[in-house]
């Protein structure tokens, strides 16, 4: 379900918001997911418990979540939104790297951190097709909020991308 997580991370910005979207785990696959998000954020990546708070307000989100991310076959008929006596704050548990992570590479201009996500692969494949698809479902999620890093990072991305296809044709 779409949704945000108030001051997640540290800001001197009382109205700062981190938006994404939760999923609920079946009991029988607790273990089995958590084992794969541990692997998968290995790194210097930690788990945390935070407020999540439930937003529905955009429209076909469910539709749009289950075409591009082919969650069709894992959901099955199971619903994404709850009722409106079930839209209040929950915890729920994400993985965040903080600067003592050991691949935290610093405060960058957005050019040097492009060219790294521009040859950077991990775990679950290309840098490049995790920003492109996050800044998409960022479109879908939160189309009222203007994310200027993750756009202007994005556009910075697909352009060293062109640049780098031209040079080798």
């Amino acid at each position: 379900m779409p949704g945000r997580v108030v001051t997640l991370l540290s800001s001197d910005n009382p109205n700062d918001e981190v938006w994404g979207v939760a999923y609920k785990i079946s009991p029988q696959n607790i273990d089995k997911v958590v084992k794969h998000l541990d692997y998968r954020e290995k790194g210097g990546y930690e788990r945390k418990s935070v407020l999540f708070h439930p937003s529905y307000s955009v429209k076909n989100i469910e539709s749009h979540v289950l075409a591009n991310n082919n969650l069709q076959n894992q959901l099955g008929n199971e619903k994404l939104f709850p009722s409106e006596s079930e839209n209040l704050p929950f915890y729920i548990t994400i993985y965040i790297g903080g600067e003592d992570n050991p691949n935290y590479a610093g405060i960058e201009d957005i050019y040097t951190i492009a060219k790294q996500i521009l040859v950077s692969y991990g775990p679950s494949g290309a840098n490049t097709e995790y920003l492109y698809k996050l800044a998409s479902a960022m479109r879908v999620i939160a189309p009222n909020v203007n994310d200027d890093h993750l756009y202007t990072l994005e556009a910075t991305v697909k352009t060293l991308e062109q640049e780098k296809n031209s040079e080798i044709k």
